[in-house]
């Protein structure tokens, strides 16, 4: 004989039914639960305990909660229960992060190969200088775009409205960690090229942060373009655009970091390098992005 005898339970939404003490705590713990779980969907727009479907929806003769949870999400039932959109929610956000994570382990490499092969044609500027280095630093930017390397500079300028700016991002920021590496390298190994990027660095500090910017739209300008005939398979622009940037004094955003990381760290630890380094960053982007911009508010025939 029940300990506690069954009653008639009335839960909201839901019609009178008959549950004995046995059923009445499973159920009531599988609530609780599920309360936990739905508490722990933090993109939940509204708690299945607080706005939640008829229980008769949930608790039907065909199955349990759980059954009927999968049943709507493999139909995609338009009237979804509050629950069933938090476990879409949930699976939803864990795609999305494993599509970043498989978004870095294909990008990073490749931004950070890129900043590597920039910081060689830094190291030949340094060393050699003038014309001669402006021309021979051409030599990285041919290799990444031979190789299909992913450089901020030659990505910024082909983006879509959406969907890119997680990739972008990647980029720069392995483009900052190949220039790292290198810079650590040279500075043991070729301690003669830290003055000439200190001298550099000292430079754009000089300049401030605004003519850093215009500086950099002119760099970004040349640098898609050089892109884009490369693309085609037009390497002239490509071999010539390099010294032109680098004979105006255009800032390129990812040459500069490498000159602005092979400077003493006393130099750099300073609070204008940053706001110099973001604005030749933004910079950059407007240039690579500035004929886009130009034909989309230009007049249509």
């Amino acid at each position: 004989m029940s300990l506690v005898p069954s009653v008639p339970i009335k839960f909201k939404f839901c019609p009178i039914v008959q549950l004995s003490n046995v059923q009445y705590v499973s159920f009531a713990l599988s609530h609780k639960m599920l309360n936990i779980f739905s508490r722990f969907c933090v993109t939940l727009d509204h708690l299945w305990i607080t706005s939640g479907p008829p229980l008769d929806r949930l608790w039907t003769a065909s199955g349990s909660p759980l059954d009927r949870l999968i049943s709507s999400y493999a139909l995609g039932n338009e009237k979804k229960t509050s629950f069933s959109f938090a476990f879409r929610s949930f699976f939803h956000n864990f795609v999305t992060i494993m599509k970043k994570v498989s978004l870095l382990q294909e990008i990073f490499p490749l931004a950070i190969l890129a900043g590597i092969c920039i910081s060689i044609g830094c190291v030949v500027n340094l060393r050699v200088g003038g014309v001669a280095g402006a021309v021979l630093f051409a030599f990285g930017l041919t290799t990444v775009v031979y190789y299909g390397l992913k450089l901020y500079t030659g990505t910024a300028g082909f983006i879509r409205r959406q969907g890119d700016w997680s990739m972008l991002t990647v980029v720069l920021l392995g483009n900052i960690v190949g220039c790292l590496l290198s810079a650590w390298l040279i500075a043991y190994a070729q301690p003669d090229c830290v003055e000439p990027a200190s001298k550099i660095l000292a430079g754009r500090l000089a300049k401030g942060p605004w003519a850093c910017f215009l500086l950099a739209i002119g760099c970004g300008f040349i640098m898609t373009t050089a892109v884009e005939f490369a693309r085609k398979g037009k390497m002239l622009p490509l071999v010539l655009g390099v010294p032109v940037f680098i004979l105006c004094g255009f800032a390129h955003s990812i040459a500069d970091a490498f000159y602005f990381l092979v400077s003493p760290a006393e130099q750099v630890m300073q609070g204008p390098v940053l706001v110099v380094y973001v604005c030749e960053v933004l910079g950059n982007f407007v240039g690579c992005n500035l004929y886009r911009w130009t034909l989309f508010f230009s007049p249509k025939p």
